[in-house]
């Protein structure tokens, strides 16, 4: 990544007071495992003074799928857990001394967690009394009583509404009508700081957002989305809200690209290599057999932020989704010929008798008859089995050995097309029409 510092150190008189590495998933795999499958930081190394190796500052243990911070630990033995509320969207509360997954399930967490959700009591200025009692009822709970808790309510889109750090004294935050900060306030409604704003009140821009994605990254590299945002109130006028509101849109239009190359993160990007398969098309009509067909994925057509093997397992996906559909639209279909047995090898009964070759001169054979009748004594010694024909004739001197129910023969085509066959093990029935033999090969031609 760019733009993240991943390892920090300070000198003086080039001895190093400090250093500090982030550490981030170095593969998909270990994503999965430690960050949710997010490109986020798992933990934090420092090193001092104090100590000459490198050991465990923060450990940033769980994430969600949104990548909300779950857990973290301090020197990767004190556990602070992080409640998310508000949709996932704000964190309502901060449990030290307790492990995210030993408050997931509880009754009170997921009473806090609902109540956010709805914003029960959505006013603005309101004090959220509700919620406010439920985060009270989760301190006196046993499981909770002795921890330290701060706990967080929020206006949604205006901003924090009360915290309550772990001494249970509550403050509380309020917003004027145009969403500024105006007070914070204990529980008894005493005055802890107020906020004046001594002018005429003008039309202020109401909060805008513009997203973009950052486009000055060094080649091989993907820029990152960022949502550039005015808040609301940053611009006023006395003409008009849609004047207001248009300065900040200006703000975004003008600021928004620069800001985004500036603070976006670069990703390298891994892209696959050309891969080839070949498929046989496999719906020809009678009569006929299919050609081959390479379905072929240029170098480059996918890319992964992960790694160079997903970028190529993207690329085999597809193969494997649309090879055998394009080899069955765009494959030819072959007439096929038949095999022509020896007089001396007999008459057999044959079910399936056919032979072709294929455009890359790959010769398919299917073979299925009767031995019933057949003389087989010389079928251990050799025996001509009859002729493969001019189609299918190899260039070269061929020879294989193929099993077929429990038997095992050699099998050998000479270059005028003439095919032997011997029987190196199992017995063959040429007594009664029992099972036939079955030959399903293929070879070069």
């Amino acid at each position: 990544m760019i733009g993240i510092p991943l390892e920090t150190e300070v000198k003086k008189n080039e001895i190093t007071i400090s250093k500090t590495n982030t550490n981030y998933p170095s593969s998909e795999a270990e994503a999965n495992i430690k960050t949710s499958g997010l490109p986020l930081p798992y933990e934090v190394l420092k090193k001092d003074l104090q100590s000459t190796t490198m050991h465990k500052d923060v450990t940033y243990d769980k994430y969600d799928s949104k990548g909300n911070l779950l857990q973290y630990s301090i020197k990767g033995v004190n556990p602070v857990t992080i409640i998310w509320g508000y949709n996932d969207t704000y964190p309502i509360a901060i449990i030290k001394g307790i492990k995210y997954d030993d408050v997931k399930t509880n009754s009170l967490v997921k009473s806090i967690i609902t109540l956010s959700n709805k914003d029960v009591d959505q006013a603005p200025n309101s004090d959220e009394l509700t919620l406010l009692t439920e985060f009270a009822n989760l301190r006196k709970d046993s499981l909770f009583s002795s921890l330290q808790i701060t706990s967080y309510t929020y206006d949604p889109l205006i901003g924090v509404r009360s915290i309550t750090p772990p001494s249970g004294i509550t403050e509380f935050y309020h917003y004027d009508f145009s969403n500024r900060l105006q007070s914070i306030v204990d529980v008894n409604d005493n005055i802890i700081k107020e906020y004046q704003y001594n002018y005429n009140m003008p039309f202020l821009n109401t909060m805008k957002t513009g997203k973009f994605i950052r486009n000055n990254c060094s080649n091989g590299y993907q820029g990152g989305d960022y949502t550039y945002t005015v808040l609301p109130g940053i611009y006023s006028s006395s003409i008009s809200q849609e004047d207001a509101d248009q300065q900040a849109q200006n703000d975004i239009d003008i600021n928004g690209q620069k800001i985004a190359n500036e603070n976006a993160l670069c990703s390298q990007l891994f892209y696959n290599i050309s891969l080839s398969e070949k498929f046989i098309r496999n719906n020809c009509p009678s009569g006929y057999g299919g050609d081959s067909y390479t379905y072929t994925i240029p170098e480059k057509k996918y890319s992964s932020l992960i790694s160079q093997v997903d970028a190529n397992q993207k690329a085999q996906n597809e193969i494997n989704s649309n090879g055998q559909n394009n080899a069955n639209l765009y494959g030819s279909c072959i007439p096929m010929s038949s095999f022509t047995f020896a007089s001396s090898f007999g008459a057999p009964y044959t079910m399936a008798n056919t032979i072709y070759s294929t455009s890359d001169n790959v010769v398919k054979v299917y073979l299925a008859f009767q031995a019933y009748g057949l003389n087989k004594s010389s079928w251990p010694y050799g025996v001509n089995m009859g002729n493969v024909g001019s189609c299918c004739t190899p260039s070269k001197y061929t020879e294989f050995v193929y099993e077929e129910n429990n038997r095992t023969w050699k099998i050998k085509i000479d270059t005028t097309g003439n095919c032997s066959l011997t029987l190196l093990s199992g017995a063959v029935d040429t007594t009664s029409h029992g099972i036939p033999l079955i030959f399903k090969f293929q070879y070069q031609k």
